[in-house]
């Protein structure tokens, strides 16, 4: 669980110094564990 709060808080960190948009930085951060997670239930 840790891994996934630390990617998001680098996710939403680095949108907001690149002025890009949050949301998609910190979607694209946990999109590994997206995955994880849907292989799980399947």
């Amino acid at each position: 669980m840790p891994d996934w709060i630390t990617y998001t808080l680098i996710g939403w960190i680095t949108g907001k110094t690149t002025k890009q948009d949050v949301a998609l930085v910190v979607i694209s951060a946990l999109i590994p564990y997206l995955v994880k997670i849907t292989l799980m239930f399947t």
